[in-house]
């Protein structure tokens, strides 16, 4: 293994070149902070944030300025509901809504993905088998993809992901694996793989050797952001890879510019199968109920007789005045959050855990580099994270507003209860140009709101 290299002067010219870029765009328009970047990219030297992969859809277009005209009923009673519901079995309850960020190779590796930048350069690899969206424009199956040389995937008991951005193709591969296999490195390549000698070329791929359980290929900038139906590795509401995905420069810089992907402790009833479970409900996006209803819990449970439906679209209510003192006010890796879901909203995808972002970029693309993740640094000293966040894993409670302590900049302004809500699903299908759509204001327009 390569010696870890410490690249944080390197690291810190780069964000003050970038943190002029994002200050231009915090007063820009939805849209004009969209923009391209010279490729290829590497884990050293990656995309600006303002370069979000599929910038035309809905994921990367801010809210409606009179969105609070358009809210799922009962909205806030669901949303709080959310924050709070608690399953427990013999080993225990689930945790409150956190995020949690882990050093690479770790088994509590649950929430966050391995995200890396293929090159010209890097070998070609293959995956041969498993389950495969039935779109067959995602279908990954024997179609080449550069990554780096025995690449890993994210290390978790419970489910392990892989995803790579092929810069030549300009494609997305992403694969997922349930079963707490741990982590999955790709075999040595060009070299022999099962009993095979292979190349490492588009005419001659290395075998990834490993069956995954989902997988799928998506262009960058995927046209619609939605729509591939079962057999997605990435989203159980149906998103391509990398939507939602929170990258460490994003927390680091201070601003994300497209919509969160979020986790739920479990879904909305929707329908009763033949073996008597539920599959759950779903609104656009979502076009599939593949996370867990809330009927199928096993063991006791809280605060899960209103839940949402997969592809909820939460958001904040805050208007720019309350962000800029949040921002002063809020630990630096609270705040770029709590801003995106103001102006883009979160998602409802996947279940397992209280309310919360729950795609996040990994420190694994760093380690095969032998380079050392700025954000393990950058975060240590900040208010509100756990003892041996840095060194070791980060739990960090997201909705808590007041977590920096002190005085709250305004009444009121520190409790997320006060500020929460979820969108009539017409929003989205109206920002997405389907039928089912109401009549909205220009999105690029900052929302205000009465003071409660």
């Amino acid at each position: 293994m390569l010696a870890r290299t410490t690249l944080m002067l390197l690291l810190m010219l780069s964000h003050v070149a970038c943190n002029h870029v994002v200050d231009q765009a915090v007063s820009a328009s939805a849209e004009s902070v969209r923009t391209s970047s010279d490729r290829p990219h590497t884990i050293t030297n990656q995309e600006p944030i303002t370069d979000v992969p599929s910038p035309t859809t809905l994921f990367a277009k801010r809210l409606p300025s009179d969105v609070m005209h358009h809210r799922m009923s009962d909205d806030v009673e669901i949303a709080v509901e959310a924050l709070t519901a608690s399953n427990c079995h013999a080993g225990g309850c689930t945790q409150g809504p956190i995020m949690i960020f882990t050093h690479a190779g770790s088994r509590n590796s649950i929430m966050d993905i391995p995200t890396y930048y293929g090159q010209a350069t890097d070998p070609v690899y293959v995956i041969t088998g498993g389950s495969v969206p039935t779109n067959p424009a995602y279908n990954p199956l024997n179609k080449g993809f550069h990554a780096p040389n025995m690449a890993t995937t994210n290390g978790s008991d419970s489910e392990d992901y892989f995803m790579v951005w092929d810069q030549i193709q300009d494609k997305y591969f992403t694969f997922y694996r349930f079963g707490g296999k741990g982590v999955y490195r790709f075999p040595q390549c060009p070299g022999m793989i099962d009993g095979q000698n292979h190349a490492g070329t588009m005419a001659d791929p290395c075998p990834i050797a490993v069956v995954p359980s989902d997988s799928m290929v998506n262009p960058r900038n995927d046209p619609k952001g939605y729509g591939v139906n079962s057999g997605n590795p990435w989203a159980s509401n149906d998103m391509v890879a990398p939507l939602g995905e929170i990258r460490f420069q994003e927390l680091i810089q201070g601003h994300i510019y497209h919509a969160i992907y979020l986790n739920v402790l479990c879904e909305q009833n929707g329908w009763l199968k033949p073996d008597h479970t539920w599959g759950a409900a779903r609104v656009f996006p979502s076009t599939i109920g593949a996370a867990r209803a809330c009927g199928n819990l096993s063991g006791t449970w809280t605060n899960v007789d209103k839940a949402p439906p997969g592809g909820a679209l939460f958001f904040l209510d805050l208007t720019d005045d309350q962000l800029a003192m949040l921002q002063h006010y809020m630990p630096a890796w609270q705040y770029p959050i709590v801003e995106a879901l103001t102006h883009y909203g979160g998602y409802v995808g996947d279940t397992g855990s209280p309310l919360h972002p729950s795609r996040l970029e990994s420190d694994d693309a760093y380690a095969l580099a032998g380079v050392t993740n700025p954000f393990w640094h950058w975060i240590q000293g900040q208010a509100g994270i756990n003892s041996g966040c840095g060194p070791y894993q980060c739990n960090l409670e997201w909705s808590n507003f007041s977590i920096a302590g002190g005085q709250c900049p305004a009444p009121g302004l520190c409790d997320i209860v006060k500020h929460i809500h979820i969108a009539d699903p017409c929003v989205p299908s109206q920002m997405a140009g389907e039928k089912g759509g109401c009549s909205m204001k220009d999105n690029a327009k900052p929302r205000k709101k009465k003071q409660r």
